[in-house]
Protein backbone atom coordinates (compact mmCIF):
# COMPACT_ATOMS: atom_id res chain seq x y z
CA UNK A 1 0.00 0.00 0.00
CA UNK A 2 1.20 3.48 -0.76
CA UNK A 3 0.51 6.64 1.25
CA UNK A 4 -1.46 8.38 -1.48
CA UNK A 5 -1.70 5.98 -4.44
CA UNK A 6 -3.69 3.13 -2.93
CA UNK A 7 -2.61 -0.46 -3.44
CA UNK A 8 -0.23 -1.48 -6.19
CA UNK A 9 0.93 -5.00 -7.02
CA UNK A 10 4.70 -5.21 -7.50
CA UNK A 11 6.12 -8.25 -9.27
CA UNK A 12 9.77 -9.30 -9.43
CA UNK A 13 10.95 -6.42 -7.29
CA UNK A 14 14.62 -5.79 -6.69
CA UNK A 15 16.55 -3.51 -4.38
CA UNK A 16 19.72 -1.86 -5.60
CA UNK A 17 21.80 0.05 -3.11
CA UNK A 18 25.15 1.73 -2.71
CA UNK A 19 26.03 2.35 0.91
CA UNK A 20 28.93 2.84 3.23
CA UNK A 21 29.75 1.96 6.81
CA UNK A 22 32.59 0.99 9.11
CA UNK A 23 33.81 -2.55 9.68
CA UNK A 24 32.97 -2.23 13.41
CA UNK A 25 29.36 -1.32 12.71
CA UNK A 26 29.02 -3.97 10.03
CA UNK A 27 30.24 -6.76 12.30
CA UNK A 28 27.90 -5.76 15.13
CA UNK A 29 24.82 -5.00 13.00
CA UNK A 30 24.63 -8.03 10.72
CA UNK A 31 23.59 -11.20 12.53
CA UNK A 32 25.80 -14.26 12.16
CA UNK A 33 23.09 -16.23 10.33
CA UNK A 34 23.04 -13.55 7.61
CA UNK A 35 26.72 -14.16 6.84
CA UNK A 36 27.74 -16.81 4.32
CA UNK A 37 24.70 -18.01 2.42
CA UNK A 38 22.36 -15.26 3.56
CA UNK A 39 22.34 -11.53 3.05
CA UNK A 40 26.08 -11.02 2.67
CA UNK A 41 26.34 -13.43 -0.26
CA UNK A 42 24.14 -11.01 -2.19
CA UNK A 43 26.47 -8.07 -1.56
CA UNK A 44 29.69 -7.09 -3.29
CA UNK A 45 31.71 -5.48 -0.51
CA UNK A 46 34.16 -2.76 -1.50
CA UNK A 47 36.74 -2.43 1.25
CA UNK A 48 39.25 0.38 1.63
CA UNK A 49 41.70 0.24 4.51
CA UNK A 50 42.91 3.82 4.13
CA UNK A 51 40.43 6.73 4.10
CA UNK A 52 40.64 9.41 1.44
CA UNK A 53 42.71 12.47 2.36
CA UNK A 54 40.71 14.98 4.39
CA UNK A 55 39.41 18.13 2.69
CA UNK A 56 38.58 20.98 5.06
CA UNK A 57 36.55 22.99 2.54
CA UNK A 58 35.11 20.91 -0.31
CA UNK A 59 34.37 23.04 -3.37
CA UNK A 60 31.29 22.56 -5.52
CA UNK A 61 32.44 24.60 -8.50
CA UNK A 62 31.26 24.99 -12.07
CA UNK A 63 32.89 21.72 -13.13
CA UNK A 64 30.85 19.82 -10.53
CA UNK A 65 27.63 21.64 -11.56
CA UNK A 66 28.27 20.65 -15.18
CA UNK A 67 28.89 17.04 -14.14
CA UNK A 68 25.73 17.07 -12.03
CA UNK A 69 23.70 18.19 -15.07
CA UNK A 70 25.24 15.47 -17.23
CA UNK A 71 24.51 12.83 -14.60
CA UNK A 72 20.89 13.96 -14.37
CA UNK A 73 20.50 13.70 -18.16
CA UNK A 74 22.10 10.27 -18.02
CA UNK A 75 19.68 9.09 -15.31
CA UNK A 76 16.71 10.32 -17.35
CA UNK A 77 17.96 8.34 -20.36
CA UNK A 78 18.54 5.25 -18.22
CA UNK A 79 15.02 5.41 -16.82
CA UNK A 80 13.60 5.14 -20.34
CA UNK A 81 15.41 1.88 -21.22
CA UNK A 82 13.12 -1.12 -21.57
CA UNK A 83 13.61 -4.69 -22.63
CA UNK A 84 15.81 -7.68 -22.04
CA UNK A 85 19.58 -7.58 -22.11
CA UNK A 86 21.45 -10.25 -24.07
CA UNK A 87 25.09 -11.23 -24.18
CA UNK A 88 26.62 -10.94 -27.63
CA UNK A 89 28.01 -14.27 -28.87
CA UNK A 90 31.57 -13.07 -28.18
CA UNK A 91 30.65 -11.95 -24.65
CA UNK A 92 28.77 -15.18 -23.96
CA UNK A 93 31.73 -17.33 -25.06
CA UNK A 94 34.16 -15.36 -22.88
CA UNK A 95 31.76 -15.42 -19.90
CA UNK A 96 31.37 -19.22 -20.12
CA UNK A 97 35.16 -19.67 -20.07
CA UNK A 98 35.51 -17.24 -17.16
CA UNK A 99 32.71 -19.02 -15.27
CA UNK A 100 34.58 -22.34 -15.52
CA UNK A 101 37.99 -20.75 -14.88
CA UNK A 102 36.81 -19.23 -11.61
CA UNK A 103 35.35 -22.51 -10.38
CA UNK A 104 38.58 -24.40 -11.05
CA UNK A 105 41.12 -21.74 -10.04
CA UNK A 106 42.86 -20.77 -6.82
CA UNK A 107 40.72 -17.60 -6.77
CA UNK A 108 37.54 -19.65 -6.68
CA UNK A 109 39.02 -22.22 -4.31
CA UNK A 110 39.88 -19.47 -1.81
CA UNK A 111 36.34 -18.08 -1.80
CA UNK A 112 34.49 -21.42 -1.96
CA UNK A 113 36.51 -22.74 1.01
CA UNK A 114 35.86 -19.72 3.21
CA UNK A 115 32.62 -20.40 5.17
CA UNK A 116 31.68 -16.71 5.17
CA UNK A 117 32.33 -16.30 1.42
CA UNK A 118 31.19 -19.58 -0.14
CA UNK A 119 27.63 -18.25 -0.60
CA UNK A 120 29.04 -15.21 -2.37
CA UNK A 121 31.29 -17.43 -4.50
CA UNK A 122 28.28 -19.44 -5.67
CA UNK A 123 26.49 -16.21 -6.64
CA UNK A 124 29.49 -14.47 -8.17
CA UNK A 125 28.29 -15.06 -11.72
CA UNK A 126 25.03 -13.27 -10.96
CA UNK A 127 26.97 -10.23 -9.72
CA UNK A 128 29.05 -10.32 -12.90
CA UNK A 129 25.97 -10.31 -15.12
CA UNK A 130 24.15 -7.61 -13.17
CA UNK A 131 27.18 -5.34 -13.23
CA UNK A 132 27.57 -6.06 -16.96
CA UNK A 133 23.99 -4.88 -17.51
CA UNK A 134 24.75 -1.65 -15.66
CA UNK A 135 27.85 -1.09 -17.77
CA UNK A 136 25.94 -1.78 -21.00
CA UNK A 137 23.16 0.58 -19.93
CA UNK A 138 25.67 3.31 -19.16
CA UNK A 139 27.20 2.94 -22.64
CA UNK A 140 24.05 3.70 -24.61
CA UNK A 141 20.65 2.49 -25.71
CA UNK A 142 21.69 -0.98 -26.91
CA UNK A 143 20.38 -3.94 -24.93
CA UNK A 144 23.48 -5.94 -25.84
CA UNK A 145 26.11 -6.82 -23.27
CA UNK A 146 29.37 -6.54 -25.18
CA UNK A 147 32.62 -8.33 -24.43
CA UNK A 148 34.15 -5.23 -22.80
CA UNK A 149 31.16 -4.99 -20.42
CA UNK A 150 31.54 -8.51 -19.03
CA UNK A 151 35.34 -8.21 -18.89
CA UNK A 152 35.14 -4.89 -17.01
CA UNK A 153 32.51 -6.25 -14.61
CA UNK A 154 34.68 -9.29 -13.91
CA UNK A 155 37.74 -7.12 -13.31
CA UNK A 156 35.87 -4.82 -10.90
CA UNK A 157 34.46 -7.74 -8.94
CA UNK A 158 37.87 -9.44 -8.77
CA UNK A 159 39.33 -6.22 -7.33
CA UNK A 160 36.69 -6.25 -4.58
CA UNK A 161 37.29 -9.93 -3.85
CA UNK A 162 40.89 -9.34 -2.83
CA UNK A 163 39.70 -7.67 0.40
CA UNK A 164 36.47 -9.62 1.01
CA UNK A 165 38.04 -11.99 3.55
CA UNK A 166 38.96 -8.94 5.64
CA UNK A 167 35.35 -7.73 5.63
Amino acid sequence: RTKTGGSQLLLDTCLGMISGTTIDWLSSAIPTNAVGGGLTSRIVFVYVDQPAPPVAFPVFGEDKRLLQGQLLQHLVRLSSLQGIYHLTPEAKEWYEKEYMRFRTSDDGYTLFNNPTLQGYASRRHVHQLKLSILLAASDGDSMDIQLQHIKTATHLIAMCETHMPEV
